[in-house]
């Protein structure tokens, strides 16, 4: 299984991206665990995930976020994010995991 973890500044925006993201890797038979945080608890359970997206209002976190360990972590671009393309974001994050 594939665990996704994404970060913005509540939870709350991601959140509707998880739900397009699982319909995606639903109609394509890819087992995943999706969650949406608010950056501050990604300390708390980053060991947990494979792989980290970040909201790009959230950007400015990254270094931080980097600093955690080596875990692949990327800024999800604006147009993406702003356009709420699940699909898009989820093949974005599967080829993190090649």
């Amino acid at each position: 299984m594939k665990k996704i973890l994404l970060c913005c500044s509540a939870g709350f925006s991601t959140s509707i991206l998880v739900e397009k993201m699982y319909n995606y890797f639903d109609d394509n038979d890819i087992d995943v665990r999706l969650e949406a945080v608010p950056v501050a608890q990604v300390k708390q359970i980053y060991n947990e995930w494979n792989i980290i997206l970040v909201a790009p209002q959230m950007a400015y976190a990254f270094d931080e976020l980097s600093a955690l360990g080596s875990k692949p972590i990327k800024v999800i671009p604006a147009d993406i994010y702003q356009n709420g393309s699940g699909k898009e974001v989820a093949i974005m994050a599967l080829e993190m995991f090649k």
